[in-house]
């Protein structure tokens, strides 16, 4: 048997262990010594069997079997044989419970055909695959180290995932897309959704809530999205894909997927925003002559304004990414704009009431200064011709999201007393 395995010879190796098997074994008082010698063979048997067995499992651990109809690698060994060496019988029975129709297509009570035997030899080895990650199997508190060790592994798993599961449509050609169908549902349901449920977005390792940290935190977010969503594309399961009738046998999975990424976009997407309106702060901070804000060289009004214009391009380009299907996420995501919107004027209001005392001592008529600043306010916004950059990005959140009826009603309601308010104090 050994040297059936070393030679690659599993046909011969099976038909012997299940002839060993099959020895019945009948003790005669007259006969002590056959049945020692059957019994003994049976065990050591046995014992080889179970080693060719942990030999088998490490090799399609580490993806050392070729598992194609005709092998041609260093290890010849057939993924048919394989499946009977590991007696994968009950294996097959599990995935083939997530895909009814696959179910009633094979019916595995009489016989596995041999291209459902290769595509769960495969299967089996992506489970072993990721049995041996270490995903956060620590009895103690996770590290930064830990965190960089999950990442790397969970990329290794995705890579393995991939080139293995893209062997599917080589397998199984166009009768067997049922079979196909059901490997890539099992793959998604119980390996891919469990982890991005429970550990793909665990959030960097926050040792102080640093503006930096929050910043990192978002572009880790980002990307693992775009990893994630690139892995999805690469096994032909788009979580973007507009005719979802493509992938009904697994929208429920790809939709689950889509609704941890926006939980986490929201999540990671107030600390963007906390990160945009320090960029703006640091910059008001670094204006050391309040003045030169209303000189006849507006450079400083026009850097303002660009950064102000940077910050919403990004924020309507982030937004712009995601598809926020329910009422619920968009009005969710309307909230956390509105609460920024009013933090970013709160912050200019502020820097104006802090700072327009220099203009008064320096002894200078105020007047025009005044109008320089609200003529500024203006660009940022002009509620009677309902222009400026603030009312710009507003309205085009909106309307990104389908409501341009409801811009119109907010904009005339609680919104439009804040702005006035921001647009009508003085400074005297």
């Amino acid at each position: 048997m050994i040297n059936c395995f070393r030679n690659g010879c599993l046909d011969l190796y099976i038909e012997y262990n299940n002839y060993i098997r099959s020895l019945s074994v009948k003790r005669k008082d007259s006969d002590h010594y056959g049945t020692d010698v059957i019994n003994l063979i049976k065990q050591n048997v046995e014992k080889i069997n179970f080693v060719i067995k942990l030999l088998l499992r490490k090799m399609l651990t580490y993806s050392s079997v070729n598992l194609q109809s005709n092998p041609s690698h260093e290890l010849p060994y057939k993924s048919e044989e394989i499946y009977e060496i590991l007696e994968l019988d009950s294996y097959t029975r599990e995935i083939f419970s997530f895909d009814h129709d696959a179910s009633s297509k094979y019916n595995l009570e009489i016989d596995t055909p041999p291209v459902v035997k290769r595509v769960i030899v495969i299967l089996f080895g992506i489970s072993l695959f990721f049995e041996n990650l270490s995903l956060f199997k620590y009895n103690r508190e996770v590290t930064a180290a830990d965190r960089l060790n999950n990442k790397n592994s969970l990329m290794r798993f995705f890579s393995y995932s991939k080139e293995k599961v893209l062997s599917f449509s080589e397998i199984c050609a166009e009768d067997n897309i049922t079979l196909e169908r059901c490997a890539k549902k099992y793959l998604l349901e119980k390996f891919i959704l469990p982890i991005v449920k429970e550990k793909y977005f665990d959030p960097i390792l926050i040792t102080s809530g640093s503006i930096d940290t929050k910043l990192n935190s978002y572009h880790e977010y980002i990307e693992k999205r775009k990893t994630l969503e690139i892995f999805l594309k690469e096994l032909k399961l788009d979580l973007f894909e507009e005719n979802q009738n493509s992938f009904s046998h697994y929208l429920n999975s790809l939709s689950a997927i889509k609704e941890i990424i926006i939980e986490n976009f929201f999540s990671n997407f107030e600390n963007f925003l906390f990160f945009n309106l320090n960029s703006l702060k640091r910059y008001l901070a670094k204006i050391k002559d309040f003045r030169k804000l209303f000189s006849s060289d507006n450079q400083l009004r026009n850097e303002l304004i660009y950064i102000l214009h940077s910050n919403f391009s990004e924020i309507i380009n982030e937004i712009s990414y995601h598809n926020f299907n329910s009422i619920k996420e968009k009005s969710r995501l309307l909230k956390i704009i509105d609460k920024n919107i009013s933090l970013i004027i709160n912050t200019i209001q502020d820097f104006f009431m802090d700072d327009f005392y220099l203009i008064k001592l320096s002894g200078q008529d105020s007047t025009g200064n005044i109008s320089h600043l609200n003529n500024f306010k203006l660009q940022l916004l002009d509620l009677e011709n309902e222009k400026g950059i603030i009312i710009e990005f507003m309205r085009n959140i909106y309307e990104s999201q389908g409501l341009k009826k409801y811009w119109e009603k907010s904009l005339t309601s609680s919104k439009k007393e804040e702005w006035k308010n921001f647009l009508s104090v003085t400074y005297d």
